[in-house]
């Protein structure tokens, strides 16, 4: 009889039968997330390398070593390791585009041209030297783009308001100008190593702040001053 029940059990049908495939299927998640989470992973791990220094130095396998993952990682997700760079670089422009979203409200809202480029610097030199976490973007693109790459977009907040500040309209040769003048600094210093704040406070800088007030008044007289002799002229 026991047999008997046994067999029974197994049939079709049978309340002891599996009633469905989510046994089988769980681990395929399971094996799907953490897929997914080493891909993060690899990705952050790669981000912050190519914010500190050109990735054409850092091999596939210093990489896989950084993330702690075997190097077949890197190529499996990836394809190779120009496939990663190209990835680091797709997310560092979409982490461009939630920092767009973040300040074109308030800088639009600012009582003054200058009060609108401290709000661009603010949030853009404040996340400058982040050590962890999904923020080395803006510091890969300065990177790229100081080294001939693209990342123009990245100051494109800046004409309307440098074009009122200069009472010039914002195609005017002269306010690409004034972005440039504030873009270059700013892409040096999100492309500077963690050393140079050592510098700034042995200067007596005591903070991040301070050092962007200097900066914003070493550049709002020039700014200021770009406009009146050039306003007629192309």
């Amino acid at each position: 009889m026991q047999r008997i029940l046994h067999l029974d059990q197994a049939l079709p049908g049978s309340s002891a039968a599996p009633s469905s495939d989510e046994p089988a299927a769980a681990p395929a998640r399971t094996r799907r997330a953490e897929g997914e989470r080493t891909r993060r992973h690899l990705l952050n791990t790669a981000g912050l390398l190519l914010a500190e220094r050109d990735f054409a130095a850092a091999s596939a396998k210093e990489i896989a070593r950084r993330a702690g993952t075997p190097l077949a990682s890197v190529h499996y997700h990836f394809g190779s390791r120009e496939g990663l760079r190209e990835a680091v670089l797709a997310e560092a422009q979409q982490q461009l585009a939630r920092f767009e979203a973040l300040v074109a409200a308030p800088m639009r809202a600012a009582a003054t041209p200058i009060d609108g480029v401290r709000i661009f610097l603010a949030h853009l030199l404040g996340i400058g030297h982040a050590t962890h976490g999904p923020r080395w973007g803006l510091r890969v693109l300065a990177r790229e783009a100081l080294g001939g790459g693209g990342c123009a977009t990245m100051f494109d907040l800046l004409f309307p308001l440098l074009g009122q500040l200069l009472e010039l309209p914002r195609e005017h040769p002269r306010v690409a100008q004034a972005v440039d003048w504030v873009a270059l600094p700013a892409l040096a210093w999100l492309a500077s190593p963690p050393p140079v704040e050592d510098r700034w406070r042995a200067c007596g800088e005591r903070s991040t702040q301070a050092a962007l007030d200097d900066l914003l008044h070493c550049l709002g007289g020039a700014l200021r001053a770009m406009g009146d002799p050039h306003r007629d002229h192309p």
